[in-house]
């Protein structure tokens, strides 16, 4: 085989590798980008389940406005948890914006890396928000549904109902410690990672 011939295979070959490579590279960013998009897909469910829950209980909200009249506590407490259930909704509102502006397809990385740390920001205040507020919030929805449901003044027996607002607010507390940790941080640190080896491919 001449020089030349062999130099004329060596690059077809080098060529191919590098075609080869580019392949690859494009594979791994795919796979990359739809378990980013399956990371997103999983909040998003959970955000839609809490849009209905909030949704109904501003309809039950709604009918039982007028029986809320009976004494300040009750007054207050359907107030408080009216406020709660719309902060929510508004809550909603501001994660969904952001987590559908999300594009893994985009040449800027960056932006979406900037969106997605802002996402991760609002999520822990609200997380701190909630984890403070979890005592009055479980208090007020108590005071209201034990009311609508059973017609009972729940000032009228605190022995009983007590230690049922510490209990729920513990619980409410551990729960969410759990689901904030394994719906929302985990995933934003597993997309994060996918971003940083995008922009790898890219560099």
């Amino acid at each position: 085989m001449e020089l030349d011939e062999m130099k004329n295979l060596w690059q077809q070959y080098d060529k191919a590798l590098q075609q080869n490579k580019i392949l690859n590279e494009q594979l791994v960013q795919m796979m990359l980008k739809d378990k980013s998009k399956n990371a997103i897909r999983n909040i998003l469910n959970f955000e839609y389940t809490g849009l209905i829950v909030c949704s109904i209980l501003i309809l039950v909200f709604a009918l039982q406005f007028t029986t809320i009249f009976g004494n300040t506590l009750m007054m207050a407490s359907y107030f408080i948890s009216l406020l709660f259930i719309i902060a929510s909704l508004v809550l909603f509102y501001y994660k969904h914006k952001m987590l559908t502006s999300l594009n893994f397809s985009s040449s800027k990385v960056s932006d979406t890396a900037r969106t997605l740390e802002r996402f991760r920001l609002l999520v822990s205040k609200e997380r701190l928000w909630t984890f403070i507020c979890s005592p009055v919030i479980i208090a007020a929805l108590l005071i209201v549904f034990t009311k609508w449901v059973r017609n009972i003044d729940i000032m009228d027996m605190p022995d009983v109902f007590l230690p049922r607002i510490i209990i729920g607010s513990v619980a409410l507390l551990i729960s969410l410690a759990v689901l904030y940790r394994l719906l929302y941080f985990n995933n934003i640190k597993a997309i994060k990672q996918n971003l940083e080896e995008i922009e790898q491919f890219r560099s």
